[in-house]
């Protein structure tokens, strides 16, 4: 994970105004992930490890398809690289982890798990773009 110093140097090169908070986050897929409120509204951003843009432009595409099926998939603000590594600037989409909730609400277990195998199905009838 970054120190402080190169996180504000990502933020400033974002431009982001009158930044508030920058809250990490559990990264997923190697990327290191934080929860950023500045003037704007409050995004992720995500940045990957050097040499996976290929990978990214996967992952955008392959989100722009799930959101256009109606898939609770964030919006893609904007890609950009920074010093030599993809980053990706993400809609905020509130709301906690299932482990989260279940570690908080044990008794909703079943009424989540049922929740978790209707996304799980929807997700599956969305064919993947082409590479």
């Amino acid at each position: 994970m970054p120190d402080e110093d190169t996180i504000q140097a990502l933020l400033a090169a974002l431009e982001f105004r009158s930044v508030s908070e920058v809250f990490a986050t559990s990264g997923d897929s190697g990327a290191a992930t934080w929860r950023v409120r500045h003037a704007g509204g409050t995004v992720a951003v995500r940045v990957f490890p050097p040499g996976h843009a290929a990978a990214v432009e996967r992952e955008r595409r392959c989100m722009a398809t799930a959101r256009a099926a109606g898939l609770p998939v964030p919006a893609i603000e904007r890609i950009i690289a920074w010093q030599g590594r993809p980053v990706m600037v993400l809609e905020w989409l509130a709301g906690c982890t299932v482990a989260d909730e279940l570690a908080t609400h044990p008794w909703r277990a079943w009424h989540q798990g049922v929740l978790f195998g209707r996304m799980q199905a929807a997700i599956h009838q969305v064919m993947a773009p082409p590479d």
